[in-house]
């Protein structure tokens, strides 16, 4: 790939030259109907118990709900890993389950709701080459219009 978008803090990125497109969070997003919806604060220990759909092994996100799952001794009850977004949100949706996702995949018609939690990892959304080769032609204008939207 010329180009590639991912998470900066990432182990993945070996080998790679990047530049930093935004700055966002992982948020905790429950259905409507969940139980967890109209709390103030979630802890990870509240957790406990709580179906979790995740995304698949091998991402950023799931090392980091796994160490501090650890950290707090919670065994977490993850129901589904997938890698497909909309599945994620639909089993949200329907309130049958809770996820940890970056803010700005949620949109309003999601119908998701974030709860504020004590686990909110800030995170950087990069570009990213192979070291050495640097975008050109179509490569580069997509980077250069990251670029430009990845701060608004």
């Amino acid at each position: 790939a010329d180009l590639g978008i991912m998470i900066g803090q990432s182990p993945y990125n070996v080998g790679l030259e990047a530049v930093p497109l935004r700055e966002t969070r992982y948020a905790l997003f429950v259905g409507r109907q969940s139980p967890l919806a109209g709390r103030r604060l979630i802890s990870f220990r509240d957790l406990a118990g709580e179906p979790l759909v995740l995304f698949d092994q091998g991402l950023y996100i799931n090392a980091l709900l796994h160490r501090q799952f650890r950290q707090e001794g919670v065994r977490p009850n993850i129901v589904l890993q997938t890698n497909q977004i909309n599945t994620i949100k639909d089993f949200v949706g329907r309130s049958v389950a809770s996820t940890f996702l970056i803010r700005e995949v949620v949109k309003d018609a999601d119908q998701l709701i974030e709860v504020p939690t004590d686990f909110s990892p800030p995170i950087t959304i990069i570009a990213a080459w192979k070291k050495g080769r640097r975008p050109v032609g179509g490569a580069l204008q997509l980077l250069r219009f990251l670029q430009k939207t990845g701060r608004d």
